[in-house]
């Protein structure tokens, strides 16, 4: 859900795209890589600062085809 409010600031981003893609996701403008699985599950885990943090989720499949999702999340 975008603009989630939560206290805690540790975080995981997990989703579902194409089997295999690679996502890059940036929390606060700075990038981590992760690969999807063969099902397409992906996984990652960070930690926010106090306030609001934007995500952005690329996810990039094996054509080089790009999706991308943003997402807020404020940590109060």
């Amino acid at each position: 859900a975008d603009e989630l409010i939560q206290a805690n600031r540790d975080f995981s981003i997990t989703g579902t795209t194409e089997p295999n893609a690679t996502l890059v996701i940036f929390v606060n403008d700075v990038p981590t890589v992760e690969k999807a699985d063969s099902s397409g599950n992906f996984a990652s885990s960070t930690t926010l600062q106090a306030g609001p943090n934007t995500m952005i989720v690329q996810a990039i499949d094996e054509d080089g085809n790009v999706v991308e999702e943003t997402r807020t999340v404020i940590v109060s």
